[in-house]
């Protein structure tokens, strides 16, 4: 039988997947927010989090769980991109 291990951020991560792909998000984000607390330097968790707030609209929200992603991790384009595509969201071109 298979035995999760409670303490792997990844683990998390991907259970966090299953359960956004459920509809289940915040389900999903109470084991992402899991993954970042055992390891506080798992950028991957933060972009999750901030996606699943994109997808519920919390656009300023999910920018401050890409800021901290880059932020830990400054070559994360990922979480950059995320971030580029909020900015347009949240401050479209008026022309």
């Amino acid at each position: 039988m298979l035995k999760i291990n409670p303490k792997d951020a990844v683990i998390h991560n991907n259970l966090a997947d299953v359960l956004s792909a459920q509809g289940k998000l915040d389900e999903a984000v109470l084991h992402l927010k899991e993954a970042i607390r055992i390891s506080p330097d798992y950028v991957e968790g933060y972009n999750q989090i901030g996606l699943i707030l994109a997808e519920q609209g919390k656009y300023n929200k999910a920018k401050v769980f890409f800021l901290k992603a880059v932020q830990i991790k400054p070559s994360y384009t990922e979480a950059r991109k995320n971030i580029e595509l909020l900015n347009k969201i949240l401050s479209p071109d008026k022309s």
